[in-house]
């Protein structure tokens, strides 16, 4: 290439000479070739320079992607460096480009070995042979590693005996050598030899890596923190001694220290995976959840297949609650890394916090089978067992857990409350106060308050919290549990004073102030109530609960729906990702007909929150709402796909179709819940209504028979076998069904069926025997004798229903049905005081408009007839589709005088023709103006 131009002695000429040669090296015309880019990086890994030798390949594969070598070269360095991800691209690609080399294939396989895919590692390679030495012995040493987390030592010390007579020399496999010294012969053995190995190899820093390891797991922590710093002293890119110094330092408390190592870590490898997976582990563990979700996000997007990171992020949704995620994330871990317990545990521990014993003992099986199952394996195991109802064999499990680990307060703890539960309970108390004693932790103590409590020993209950008081000071927990025994014990002022206690150790503790408000509302001072929520809002404004109560106090006391939508929408602004406000905006605007705003929230919040099944569900039912049903059978698949073991998306979806009349479609939805909860009363009720509508009564029959054979202890099926019975008036046969649910669950709903069904078959006399034996073990319970109410007042015996409805205010002096309803009766029947009665009724449930109907009723019979129309205009505004009471409005119109207002009235009633039970009424009322 030929320079025409050569300009000489002026700055002008050299700067412009400078730039021209720049923009020519640019374009090429100076640059080195991707083969002498290559040969560059391997002459700086011959000095030992990778991060110069990473340079070199980087732009040798810009110049050629194809470079086969470099690929191999980049993916070992990065490899060396603990970038696993990077370094399995860059390997997989030089294999794709025919780089042929036994040292790709063993470093292939240790890629394997750290993402934990010890699966596939052992079926590609375990048989594989190679030609070079170095290589093979590599390539034995990672499988020996392999097989001795398998619990195999036989093959393992097999492989690496093997690995060092290819090459005596490779200190990887010494320090293998030396690992499964340790498992075999203890620390006590391994150190000594790996000193052997350090005096010849003094700047290895793996081997310094391994003696911090073993040191700290003989609990020599200072000398452990002393060898990792060693170790990064000869290699400061080694992310396990980074690893194992950021651990010990942490634990240690060390907060100068640890972030000093931080950020060696951070200055060594500022973008390695490794750092944000500390990171993001770090911020876990100091309940910064929503930290380390955003670092292990960005980990997952690089690295999904890496075990680690699928466990981690498993692992925090746990703690956030987000079960279904934690799901997903754990089993990807398990597919990975089938063998690793703590894997197992963790997911079996998700099952069981969303109440699926079966599928956590599913979980576990595996490692209770292959007979090395750990102390947390047997521990969840016993708890599976627990909730399933097999206290024998939970009990056997908690015994071995124990043996396995007598340290674990959690399974001595549970193993205590099991004998406490066979009845022996002063052995299992005794059991309790020792582990209490022992541990720091408050397990046992909360266990041994709980029972305390169960047996009405009020006064060692509060001994015992005293002694978590101890353990806890400054905490709000033990106050809290000393206000819940006095507020027992009928001590309110105690009470009062250990809750605030408990406040005062913690101002935004929300047990204590949810207990204080339900003392205010009992002292009717909800406003107390409003005013500590308040003070709690200034000291958190972001603090979710606070904010709903009070929202729901603002609603207890007749707030305006507008009120509590502008409370709702602020506190949504300020909680954008809390689900609890979103979805109350949403309700109440649904309530109010108020659809298109009710969308536009319901479509906010699922954009903000896109994995929330209950918002998902909430767009599906506005969608309904506004009829849009396409885009509701979106919302409600998306929900199913969220909550793949729920039966309820089926629901919503069966609820869609038989909105749109298609009973076959809805149907087939009731059975895919049934496929996901085979016991699930609400789908098979309402399939069972389905079948009776279509005169398919042999089929209904058939299902209760199937839902009674596959749990015969279910209640359910019995009742809905009654149900059916009853519904073909077959009353002695729903007499006999309902007994036997009776039998295995002997609650007030079925007592009520029962007692229904007695009076339909004509059997007065058992009926009454029947309800005298009910009464005689259940003295207090209002439901039935709010019933047995209604029966009388349906047989227009009013003087009994008075009766029993004002035994039900002696057992619930708030309950605001029977308020209302002695209220009325006490009109009837010209007695004093149904004023008192129906204004309570309204205070207690305001702007239900049977209530206020009834309000309206005794004012216009006391001729104040503004106050009555004031109330039952109200009425007619919140339920205009319930036309006795505009005909209630349209008779005050007229006692009032008002008749022109009266005729708009009854001239709305009257359009409705015979659709209207009291149309004869309307048309004498329209007679008579």
């Amino acid at each position: 290439m030929k320079v025409k131009h050569v300009f000489k002695g002026s700055s002008v000429g050299t700067k412009t000479l400078a730039v021209w040669l720049t923009a020519l090296s640019m374009t090429g015309c100076f640059s080195d070739s991707p083969e002498q880019l290559l040969a560059s990086a391997k002459s700086h890994l011959e000095k030992k320079d990778s991060k110069a030798a990473v340079i070199q390949l980087k732009n040798a594969l810009q110049g050629n992607a194809n470079l086969a070598e470099a690929r191999f070269l980049l993916g070992k360095i990065l490899l060396e460096s603990g970038d696993v991800s990077g370094a399995v691209i860059e390997l997989g690609k030089a294999r794709e480009l025919g780089y042929a080399n036994d040292e790709l294939t063993a470093l292939l396989a240790r890629t394997l070995s750290l993402q934990l895919q010890f699966d596939k590692l052992l079926a590609d390679y375990a048989k594989v042979e190679l030609a070079a030495p170095k290589p093979m012995a590599d390539l034995q040493t990672t499988l020996a590693t392999v097989y001795a987390l398998r619990g195999n030592q036989d093959e393992a010390r097999s492989r690496i005996d093997r690995a060092l007579k290819l090459d005596a020399g490779n200190v990887s496999a010494q320090l293998v050598q030396v690992r499964l010294l340790a498992g075999s012969g203890g620390t006590a053995l391994a150190l000594p030899a790996l000193e052997s190995v350090l005096s010849k190899h003094a700047e290895f820093a793996e081997g310094w890596q391994l003696k911090g390891e073993l040191l700290a797991f003989a609990g020599r922590n200072d000398e452990a923190i002393t060898a990792f710093r060693e170790a990064l002293k000869f290699d400061k890119s080694n992310v396990a001694a980074h690893n194992g110094l950021l651990s010990l330092l942490t634990t240690k408390g060390d907060r100068a220290a640890t972030d000093k190592a931080l950020a060696d870590f951070k200055a060594a490898l500022p973008n390695h995976p490794q750092l944000r997976l500390f990171t993001a582990n770090q911020a876990m563990e100091s309940g910064d959840l929503k930290t380390a979700r955003e670092n292990v996000q960005v980990l997952l997007k690089g690295a999904p297949e890496d075990g680690r990171v699928q466990f981690l992020a498993g692992a925090i949704e746990f703690r956030r609650g987000a079960l279904l995620q934690a799901e997903t994330h754990l089993n990807k871990a398990l597919r990975l890394a089938p063998n690793t317990k703590r894997v197992r545990v963790l997911l079996a521990r998700t099952h069981l916090r969303a109440g699926e014993a079966a599928k956590a003992l599913t979980v576990l099986q595996p490692a209770l089978n292959d007979g090395k199952a750990d102390a947390d394996i047997f521990a969840a195991a016993a708890e599976a067992h627990f909730l399933l109802g097999n206290a024998k064999q939970a009990e056997d499990y908690l015994q071995q857990a124990v043996k396995l680990n007598p340290q674990d307060a959690r399974s001595r703890t549970a193993l205590a409350v099991a004998n406490i539960g066979k009845g022996r309970s002063d052995q299992g108390l005794d059991e309790l106060r020792a582990i209490s004693a022992e541990d720091s932790g408050a397990t046992a103590d909360l266990a041994l308050i709980s029972a305390l409590v169960r047996k009405g020993e009020s006064d060692k209950a509060l001994q015992a919290i005293d002694a978590l008081e101890l353990k806890q000071p400054n905490k709000p927990l033990a106050p809290m549990l000393r206000g819940g025994v006095e507020l027992r014990r009928g001590n309110q002022a105690q009470a009062r004073s250990a809750f605030e206690a408990a406040l005062k150790a913690d101002p935004v503790y929300f047990p204590a102030a949810s207990s204080l408000t339900a003392m205010d509302i009992a002292d009717k001072k909800p406003e107390l109530a409003i005013k500590r929520f308040e003070k709690m809002l200034e000291t958190d404004p972001r603090h979710v609960q606070a904010q709903m109560a009070i929202v729901g106090l603002r609603a207890q006391a007749g707030a305006q729906p507008g009120e509590l939508i502008e409370l709702l929408t602020k506190a949504v602004k300020q909680n954008p990702e809390a689900l609890a406000p979103r979805a109350a905006l949403v309700r109440l605007q649904l309530e109010r007909k108020e659809n298109k705003l009710a969308l536009a929230a319901a479509q906010e919040g699922v954009a903000a929150l896109p994995d929330s099944p209950e918002l998902q569900e909430l767009l599906g039912q506005v969608q309904m709402a506004t009829g849009d049903s396409n885009q509701a059978l979106i919302a409600f698949n998306k929900m199913a796909s969220l909550q793949p073991t729920s039966p309820q998306p089926f629901m919503r979806i069966a609820e869609l179709h038989m909105a749109g009349k298609n009973q076959a479609a809805a149907a087939q939805s009731y059975k895919r819940a049934l496929s996901v909860r085979p016991d699930f009363v609400p789908a098979h009720t309402a399939l069972l209504a389905l079948e009776i509508a279509a005169g398919k009564i042999s089929e209904a029959r058939a299902q209760v028979r199937t839902l009674q054979q596959q749990s015969p202890q279910n209640p359910a099926g019995y009742e809905l076998e009654g149900d059916l019975e009853a519904q073909q008036k077959n009353w002695p046969k729903a007499v006999a069904a309902y007994r036997s649910s009776l039998d295995k669950r002997a609650q007030t709903d079925l007592a009520i069926k029962l007692h229904r069904s007695l009076l339909a078959a004509g059997k007065g006399g058992e009926a009454a025997t029947f309800e005298a034996a009910w009464r005689k073990d259940r003295p207090k319970d209002s439901a039935f004798i709010f019933y047995l109410g209604d029966g009388a007042l349906l047989r227009s015996d009013h003087g009994q229903a008075l009766a029993f409805y004002q035994e039900v205010l002696k057992l619930q002096p708030d309950n605001p049905a029977a308020n209302n309803n002695v209220a009325w009766l006490l009109k009837m029947a010209k007695k004093p005081g149904a004023l008192a009665y129906a204004e309570k009724a309204n205070r207690l449930r305001p702007n239900q408009p049977p209530f206020m109907d009834t309000l309206a009723e005794i004012h216009a019979d006391a001729g104040q007839f503004d106050k009555a129309l004031e109330v039952q205009q109200q009425a007619v505004k919140l339920a205009p589709e319930v036309h006795l009471h505009r005909l209630h409005l349209a008779r005050y119109y007229l006692r009032a005088g008002q008749k022109s207002a009266a005729q708009e009235e009854l001239k709305k009633l009257a359009e409705l023709g015979d659709k209207f039970a009291q149309h004869d009424e309307v048309k004498k009322l329209q007679a008579e103006l």
